[in-house]
């Protein structure tokens, strides 16, 4: 009588290894979905967090050129200015950074259009198409007098003179340029103007960075 043989298939694992089973390959990709969304915050602030610190880096920056400008030109401020800062200069620009150009080591104003990189947020930098149109407010009040700025920023407001920076009171109490968002100025018409604070809110306060005139930078909570 015929045997039939009956064939049984051989894993081809290597030796020594066991195959995963479909449930165990669920739970594995369920931790690792677990892990991520765990982590996923912390990674967004850790990198919201060092936009913040190189933020306040290009603000330092600034006041440090700040100080070489007013020590060249017998304390006085740069301008007349804007109230409304742009991160792009020429020879015509009545934006800080025109003045402060050679000090940054920028090219020198002239008929170009240049951009000037430490005027923009770079938390705000890759959210926009043209990202060196960010803008930096300044005051009418106290300190903004000090650049000679007009009674708002279109024409055709009268140009004001510049003062000395000595004239600054209470310098570490008084911004020399800010960040601005629509939150903070909801009337806002610059194209390129974020719609939030850039470096988030905390505990109800929208976090903006300021550069004051003791040369200090400072991230500052305000009430959004």
């Amino acid at each position: 009588m015929r045997k039939t043989l009956l064939l049984r298939s051989r894993s081809r694992t290597a030796p020594g290894l066991t195959a995963f089973t479909l449930v165990e390959l669920l739970v594995v990709i369920g931790i690792i979905a677990l892990l991520v969304s765990i982590l996923l915050p912390t990674l967004g602030r850790a990198r919201r967090q060092a936009m913040t610190v190189k933020c306040l880096s290009n603000y330092r920056q600034i006041g440090n050129a700040l100080v070489m400008y007013t020590g060249d030109n017998k304390g006085m401020c740069p301008g007349p200015l804007w109230v409304g800062q742009g991160a792009v200069y020429n020879k015509n620009s009545d934006y800080l950074c025109r003045y402060l150009a050679r000090y940054l080591n920028y090219p020198v104003p002239d008929n170009i259009t240049r951009q000037a990189p430490l005027f923009m947020c770079p938390a705000f930098e890759p959210s926009v198409p043209n990202p060196y149109d960010y803008i930096t407010l300044q005051k009418n009040s106290k300190y903004g007098k000090l650049f000679g700025y007009p009674l708002i920023a279109e024409p055709p407001s009268p140009e004001l003179p510049t003062f000395r920076v000595t004239s600054a009171k209470n310098p570490s109490d008084w911004p020399v340029i800010e960040e601005v968002d629509r939150v903070k100025v909801p009337a806002a018409s610059w194209q390129y103007v974020p719609g939030v604070p850039q470096h988030g809110v905390s505990g109800g306060y929208a976090l903006r960075n300021k550069l004051f005139w003791d040369g200090h930078a400072a991230t500052v909570g305000e009430k959004p």
